[in-house]
């Protein structure tokens, strides 16, 4: 990110050098900060760097769709003499300490996301040494290393140097493309960001978008941001295994719904259909178009 000096009071815009040449996007970023008893929002303002986003750009500019990979995991710095007491060695110290003199910080493993290779093969507290033999100890130098299928990571855990292949996530498969309207619920895949911020598979169950008032849902079904793992029994991992229930059953029949809220703990209710005035329909995204289907 790129930061100024000068205060700049406008929220967009572009940084240029001396020569009207773009070198970053001036953009509004927001988080959370606590205060007190209570989170309020705030916001800050930095620079994208265009390098970040000419790697997008460009293959959208020849008409292709840019193929961006993830490895999955949410690193955090670390510096390298706390990393030493965690069993770094001296001499991959030293090693690192050059790739960053100024930082004198490397990275380690500080979240997983749900249902990637790297949630079965990496360890909260891994610390990172370098990705396909290249030394990495920044996020941006994670990321450029991490744009293919598959990776080599070097890794120090409990004192020892590790070398472990990770699979990385294809982030096409995180686009949601289908959309279920069901009893006055909104159901689709779970989104990336709960499978970042809560280590929750993409695969496990269908995700609680919205919920209408006035609906059968509103007054039994599952709320926003829960998951759908069961109905009657049967597991529900898919939108094609919901569909596959739901559609089986007949006007006036109930369901027993077991669904799991974001802290991992599992519900039940039972919900009494009305197909007659909540209809069950899907919106597919198909060749660049949404189409509507009525099931």
């Amino acid at each position: 990110m790129v930061s100024l000096q000068d205060v700049v009071g406008t929220e967009g815009g572009v940084i240029c050098t001396d020569t009207g040449e773009v070198s970053a996007f001036w953009a509004s970023f927001s988080f959370q900060q606590q205060r007190r008893n209570s989170k309020v929002e705030s916001q800050f303002n930095r620079g994208i760097p265009m390098d970040l986003i000419m790697e997008s750009a460009a293959p959208l500019m020849c008409g292709v769709t840019p193929e961006i990979y993830d490895l999955g995991v949410d690193f955090e710095h670390l510096s390298l003499a706390k990393a030493r007491e965690l069993g770094l060695g001296q001499a991959l110290a030293e090693l690192l300490e050059k790739d960053a003199p100024d930082r004198r910080t490397i990275l380690n493993v500080a979240r997983r996301w749900g249902g990637t290779e790297a949630q079965d093969v990496l360890k909260n507290g891994d610390i990172l040494v370098a990705v396909d033999g290249k030394i990495a100890t920044s996020f941006r130098e994670v990321e450029r290393c991490t744009q293919k299928p598959e990776v080599q990571l070097t890794i120090v855990r409990d004192g020892r140097e590790m070398h472990l292949d990770v699979k990385t996530l294809f982030m096409e498969r995180t686009e949601i493309n289908r959309i279920v309207f069901w009893q006055g619920l909104l159901l689709q895949a779970p989104p990336l960001s709960v499978s970042a911020q809560r280590s929750i598979s993409l695969d496990d169950g269908i995700y609680v978008s919205c919920r209408y008032s006035g609906s059968p849902a509103a007054r039994y079904g599952p709320p926003p941001t829960s998951r759908i793992k069961e109905i009657d029994g049967i597991e529900i991992r898919s939108i094609d295994d919901f569909l596959s229930v739901v559609t089986a059953k007949s006007t006036n029949d109930s369901v027993r719904i077991k669904y799991t809220d974001l802290s991992g703990k599992d519900r039940l209710s039972t919900l009494k259909l009305e197909p007659k005035y909540w209809p069950t329909s899907e919106l597919v995204n198909e060749d660049g178009e949404w189409r509507r289907h009525h099931h």
